[in-house]
């Protein structure tokens, strides 16, 4: 006979275990009080064996002290103190939602116990929920205590308190003593308890929270996240493709419009080449696409720019410039149209829905306006506005939207349209007929808007569709202020409403920022689906707007 030694750990064979593990004990018991100021060790154990490397990105303790792991069996743990606690002091163990078991099974929420050096357990909370996140993104929750030390340069302190975002996104912060806290939500991708507000997305707060004895709680504090980008676009290289087309790079995205500066000068001859168009490629944000007269195979270029302005708004006015020496192949590619919709016979539109024209060379798009029409009835003509989004595609909006249960024509004479070098395109007249759908297939949704907040500014909404594949209509209302709203013309399925009170009165939801600090401005989200029905107006879907505080 042979003998083995037993080997540790969990029974194979049966069901996958798919059950979230739990914490089971603690010591200090959550509560306790009068705990020594010379504490050695915490202990925690949970319901599993645990993935121990999970467990170093998810255990806090707040207010901050130093410690050790140190694992028996991998579902004890002792957390070994090298620290001395404060006097009267709340401290607050917690585990977050990143902790797993050894089949990956992580903790359906953030755990937190506590136990104080004092004779009482502060009993402040604040919670909320974090929107934007990602699948499988989880944000810590820093709450900073407001003085005059922290509150202009908090961003280079560790937190007091931290929590982490669970499935869901809802947070709780748990065991506040009174004072006053500024929330942060963070990635915090290198685990280092400190806002990188440079390569992390993160959420600002609308206001800080005061808890007193006398209000303890505070519910609803929500954060959008994004990545608020403080540093300004800059050229990275530049890449001829033709000789009529070059590719300049940036650092990063960044917006094309009437502003941005661009100038190509022959460095030998001083001469100026002719810019006739320009837009952001469609592969890559971060490349401008610039097309210009036909180059000079003998020159040497420089292109300069004194006004970039990125996706966030940051702004580089400095001279910035790059050289290169032409490309000289000619393109060839046929022109052509690659979409125009709505399509040749196509059926119930959405009366919102826009006319999408797109090429396949870069086009004068006074040519196309100049060209085109939409008519209905004995050849009436509607009006409306051209958005462009680059030289090669754009959308036409009518100024009111189409009337339900009718047709339309669009007419594009073709052969009329040239490039952006004057070129012609294919002498064709091009007919697109197309009918909207009927009223009887549409609905609406109606409420009010309020706020505690005792000031107007506007209002905007948005209402989202939950299915996918649905095209990209989106239905945005603005209203003066707090008050009623409604949303009209909405095919039958389920939606999702968003709002934001527009402080700076931009037109534009400010998410905030953290150099300098300003709080974001209020937002609400609808939990709950919305169903649209058929000839049928859904009412009482009213939003509160959380009070910012400030006017």
């Amino acid at each position: 006979m042979i003998f083995h030694c037993a080997k540790q750990g969990t029974p194979g064979g049966g069901p996958v275990d798919k059950e979230p593990p739990v914490v089971i004990k603690t010591i200090p018991k959550t509560d306790s009080i009068g705990i020594p100021l010379n504490l050695k060790e915490i202990y925690i154990e949970f319901s599993e064996h645990m993935d121990e490397g999970t467990l170093s990105k998810a255990i806090f303790i707040s207010p901050p002290l130093k410690f050790d792991f140190e694992w028996s069996r991998s579902r004890k743990l002792q957390l070994k103190i090298d620290d001395t606690l404060d006097t009267d002091q709340t401290y607050v163990v917690s585990i977050g939602t990143e902790a797993s078991d050894e089949h990956s099974n992580k903790l359906d929420a953030s755990y937190q116990f506590a136990f104080s050096t004092g004779q009482k357990i502060d009993r402040g909370s604040i919670n909320g929920r974090v929107y934007g996140a990602g699948k499988n993104e989880i944000y810590h929750i820093f709450a900073f205590t407001v003085n005059d030390s922290t509150k202009q340069d908090f961003i280079n302190y560790k937190p007091r308190y931290i929590s982490q975002s669970g499935k869901d996104g809802q947070y709780n912060l748990n065991y506040l003593r009174p004072d006053t806290y500024r929330l942060i939500a963070i990635q915090d991708l290198n685990n280092n308890l400190i806002i990188n507000a440079d390569f992390e997305k993160l959420g600002i707060p609308i206001k800080d929270i005061i808890l007193t004895e006398d209000q303890l709680n505070y519910s609803g504090l929500n954060f959008s996240v994004t990545k608020i980008d403080t540093v300004k676009p800059f050229f990275t290289g530049i890449r001829p493709v033709n000789d009529r087309y070059v590719q300049l790079r940036l650092s990063e995205s960044i917006l094309i419009n009437d502003k941005t500066d661009l100038c190509i000068i022959d460095s030998l001859l001083s001469d100026t080449l002719k810019i006739l168009g320009k837009s952001a490629n469609y592969e890559a944000g971060n490349i401008i696409d610039i097309f210009t007269e036909k180059m000079d195979s003998s020159a040497q270029y420089q292109l300069f720019s004194s006004f970039i302005m990125d996706s966030s708004g940051n702004i580089n006015d400095d001279i910035q410039k790059v050289n290169f020496i032409p490309n000289m192949k000619t393109d060839t590619t046929a022109l052509k149209v690659i979409e125009f919709t709505p399509a040749d016979s196509a059926k119930s539109i959405h009366p919102q829905s826009p006319v999408y024209l797109e090429f396949s060379q870069p086009v004068n798009w006074a040519s196309v306006t100049s060209n085109f029409a939409i008519t209905f009835g004995l050849n009436d003509t509607i009006s409306g506005k051209w958005i462009v989004h680059s030289v090669y595609d754009a959308e036409f909006y009518p100024d009111s939207p189409f009337s339900t249960d009718s047709s339309y024509i669009s007419i594009l004479n073709f052969g009329k349209v040239t490039d952006l070098w004057g070129k012609l395109f294919e002498d064709t007249l091009i007919h697109h007929y197309f009918s909207i759908m009927s009223s009887r297939d549409l609905g609406e949704i109606s409420g009010t808007v309020s706020s505690e907040a005792k000031f107007t500014k506007p209002v905007h909404l948005t209402i989202n569709n939950l299915a996918k594949g649905k095209g990209h209509i989106q239905f945005k209302i603005k209203i003066n202020g707090p008050g009623e709203y409604r949303f009209e013309q909405l095919p039958e399925d389920k939606y999702q409403i968003k709002a934001f009170w527009d402080l700076d009165e931009n037109g534009q939801y400010s998410p905030g920022s953290v150099i300098p600090f300003s709080f974001a401005e209020p937002f609400v989200v609808s939990d709950d689906t919305i169903k649209v029905r058929k000839r049928w107006e859904t009412r009482g879907i009213d939003i509160k707007l959380p009070d910012p505080g400030t006017k």
